[in-house]
């Protein structure tokens, strides 16, 4: 299983999903094709190319396997900016998976999404946006991709600070929204922990 996060959907979500029918290592070709290509635009590339990721079925690269709600996203682009610059990140950084190498281009669109989230955390009209969570969820994948050594300026704490915050703005949350902040509070307890423990490592 890639990376950190180790949530998994249920049995029925993972059947909904599409199998690639093709090897793994074609599936990484379709992804570096797709990059060479000129997409008739910057939706239909980022969208694709994330489909593209999630219908990889091989066990180290499953990214499917991290959240069921991942596969609801690509519908979802276009509206939040914060989302479409994880997305992308994620395209970007997907190679650095299992090439072992990181890329400039990976740690641009890392660092572009970033930017984007902190801004968008930083607003009272978006820091409790599910389009936000998801993103820092992405965020924190690609995070973990690209071998960052630190917590983004901590990014991830500042993120899970508005989650209850969210619940007690008068607006029922539906089982998307419960999910994407049910995973995220999963993933940086994680983090704190890990961190936790190697600060507790005697020097």
């Amino acid at each position: 299983m890639p990376g950190n996060p180790a949530t998994r959907g249920c049995d029925a979500c993972r059947r909904q999903k599409k199998k690639v029918k093709s090897p793994t290592c074609q599936s990484h070709a379709l992804l570096t094709e797709q990059h060479r290509s000129s997409p008739s635009n910057e939706t239909t590339y980022s969208m694709s190319g994330f489909v593209s990721i999630l219908e990889i079925t091989d066990p180290r690269y499953d990214v499917f396997s991290m959240s069921h709600w991942l596969g609801d996203l690509p519908r979802r682009f276009g509206s939040n900016r914060a989302l479409d610059t994880a997305m992308q990140g994620v395209i970007a950084a997907f190679p650095c998976l299992y090439s072992k190498t990181v890329t400039q281009r990976a740690v641009d669109a890392y660092e572009e999404a970033l930017k984007y989230i902190r801004l968008s955390l930083r607003d009272a009209r978006t820091n409790v946006d599910t389009g936000c969570m998801c993103a820092l969820f992405l965020l924190h994948v690609i995070h973990d991709w690209i071998g960052k050594g630190h917590d983004a300026d901590g990014i991830f704490d500042l993120g899970i600070s508005y989650i209850p915050k969210s619940a007690r703005r008068g607006t029922a949350l539906n089982e998307f929204e419960r999910a994407v902040r049910r995973t995220l509070s999963v993933c940086i307890v994680r983090i704190n922990h890990a961190a936790w423990r190697l600060e507790s490592i005697p020097a």
